[in-house]
């Protein structure tokens, strides 16, 4: 496995496919640095993707300009050089 990806565990137990598991999320050498983080079931990773990305915008959506994204600043008065945009 290449450094740096992650280890996913998977089980052939009554099936033909191989049906993952787990994933783990850290390099095996940093595991029991915390234990909690370093792997998620399956399930739970599935509903983190879905609750992630179900509200993405349709594909015709554009991102706004940095000019329209320092009219709604200017707009709710954050202004100032803290404010503008680069």
């Amino acid at each position: 496995m290449p450094s740096g990806s992650a280890l996913h565990c998977t089980s052939t137990a009554g099936s033909r496919r191989r049906a993952p598991i787990a994933v783990s999320l850290v390099l095996a050498a940093r595991w029991w640095d915390d234990i909690v983080f370093t792997s998620i079931g399956v399930g739970q990773l599935s509903e983190l993707a879905h609750a992630w990305s179900s509200d993405r915008p349709p594909p015709e959506w554009q991102p706004r300009t940095r000019e329209q994204n320092q009219a709604v600043l200017d707009r709710l008065g954050l202004t100032g050089p803290f404010w503008r945009l680069p």
